[in-house]
């Protein structure tokens, strides 16, 4: 199979309740979340958010590729390679909605465009299953406890949450990254059934993230 997905979207929009129901219907697949998914992307993960606040853009950056890449030596590559299906909590395009877009630089675009290229080299050509919500809604959900899956840059103030989602739809067409759209403001059955039939699609295409021997 050899395929590489990835769910992406605000806090709130619903990515943990679909990644549960993901492992449900794939259970041979391999799942993996950013930042983390190793042991050392964990510790980098508790580093970058206990000191977010007093990180630089770039210096931020540097901390999710140094994760991102122990992610892709130890879990995406070798499962690409068995054949598996991949599916990451979160990839590229989150970094450019957090890190790249709000801050606004020109240099940290630069960067993330560099690293983009060097994951692309590494056959890593995953697709995107952007869940679209606004800010709004996603906030109202983690209020009420719909959705838990905020994390500590979605527990920053409404603004930087509405140019996050600014960034997401920025960074597909700045990426230039293949994805799926669907509307997460439905109920979850209605997501669940989208969000399948949308992975079922990618999996019958044929095959970007074919290993030549």
């Amino acid at each position: 199979m050899s395929k590489f997905i990835v769910i992406e979207g605000v806090g709130g929009a619903g990515k943990t309740t679909q990644i549960e129901k993901l492992k449900e219907k794939y259970p041979d697949a391999v799942f993996a979340r950013e930042p983390g998914g190793t042991e050392a992307g964990e510790k980098i993960r508790n580093l970058l958010f206990e000191q977010l606040d007093n990180l630089d853009p770039v210096a931020q950056l540097y901390l999710v590729h140094a994760a991102r890449w122990q992610n892709i030596i130890e879990n995406i590559l070798p499962a690409l390679e068995a054949r598996k299906l991949v599916i990451c909590d979160r990839f590229q395009l989150s970094t450019f909605a957090y890190q790249v877009y709000p801050s606004g630089r020109e240099d940290v675009l630069e960067h993330i465009l560099e690293t983009q290229a060097q994951f692309l080299a590494a056959t890593i050509n995953p697709h995107y299953i952007f869940l679209d919500v606004s800010p709004e809604l996603a906030a109202q959900r983690i209020a009420t406890g719909r959705e838990d899956d905020n994390d500590t840059f979605d527990s920053k103030p409404s603004d930087f949450q509405e140019l996050t989602y600014q960034g997401y739809k920025q960074g597909l067409v700045e990426l230039a990254l293949p994805h799926t759209n669907i509307d997460a403001s439905q109920d979850i059955e209605s997501v669940t059934q989208a969000v399948h039939q949308a992975i079922e699609e990618v999996i019958s295409q044929d095959d970007p993230n074919k290993i030549e021997e």
